[in-house]
């Protein structure tokens, strides 16, 4: 039987839950998917005919390691997907400001380098951002991601000593990238639109919980499936063709800021597909999966 390793982190050692879902269907058609953490290293990856990367969801903790991974895995004499060029270009989401040379329009973004010594209230003032959020150019799932007003950082009390302390702190030892807050965030929420093998297969509007700004379900972000409007989807396929390929999977989330759709992630690692969201998704997955090996 043709064997599938879908690779996943050690907190997930079974993957997603989400990722669970297309497991029955994989094994319908005679594929034997396995979990596979990346920390297991290349050897644990013997014998598959095909890799497929899923939840590797602690990179962003030892990046290096992980693009010494992802280096590997040229080397298998196996297919990889996403390819370990595509998945190189969107670590460091420095990727945002190439697109952005490029046209697209992007949830405005500045990136400061480790150790430049520019205090966070001069950055927001530089640009005249209300608001902004604050995060690693390599990061997910909202760590070290927090949210700043101009106002507050201007004050200089107690939480904007405290906050400009975690910035000179947290700037000493990683690239940070500051984007303008959109509000609707708050109340319209942010698109997440899937693409299985580059055509548009479904999409979620993600919405945070009350109190807070992130939308991840682990932050108590909840979500509901949406049809878009078709110039999103066309906008949201000519970001992709922009970006490396060849895409087995592929992401795009942007917000609607001042009635345009504005480009905050392009995810090509490992996604969240929200396969559950969406029932024939979970096919359409599956047979591109199978695809690889059969």
């Amino acid at each position: 039987m043709p064997r599938l390793a879908l690779v996943t982190c050690e907190e997930l050692p079974l993957l997603d839950p989400d990722e669970q879902f297309v497991l029955p269907a994989l094994a319908e058609r005679g594929v034997d998917a396995d979990s596979v953490p990346w920390t297991a290293g290349h050897a644990a990856l013997a014998g598959y005919d095909a890799v497929v990367v899923r939840s590797c969801w602690d990179y962003h903790l030892q990046p290096d390691a992980f693009l010494s991974w992802i280096d590997g895995l040229g080397r298998l004499g196996m297919p990889i997907w996403n390819p370990p060029h595509v998945l190189r270009w969107n670590l460091d989401k420095r990727h945002l400001l190439e697109l952005q040379d490029a046209g697209v329009p992007v949830l405005p973004i500045e990136v400061v380098e480790q150790g430049a010594g520019r205090p966070l209230v001069d950055v927001l003032a530089d640009n005249d951002w209300p608001e902004a959020v604050v995060k690693p150019v390599i990061s997910l799932g909202g760590w070290e991601t927090w949210r700043v007003t101009q106002k507050e950082m201007e004050e200089g009390n107690a939480s904007s000593c405290e906050k400009e302390s975690h910035w000179a702190a947290l700037s000493s030892s990683h690239d940070l990238i500051v984007q303008r807050f959109a509000p609707e965030i708050l109340s319209e929420g942010e698109w997440s639109l899937v693409f299985i093998a580059g055509a548009f297969s479904h999409a979620v509007i993600k919405r945070p919980a009350a109190g807070e700004f992130r939308v991840q379900e682990e932050h108590g972000g909840k979500m509901q499936r949406v049809d878009p409007p078709l110039d999103l989807v066309e906008l949201a396929a000519e970001i992709l063709a922009i970006c490396p390929d060849p895409q087995l999977y592929s992401r795009v989330d942007g917000v609607f800021r001042e009635g345009r759709f504005e480009l905050m992630e392009v995810e090509l690692i490992d996604p969240s597909l929200y396969l559950a969201e969406c029932p024939a998704s979970a096919e359409r997955w599956a047979d591109r999966l199978a695809a690889l090996v059969l």
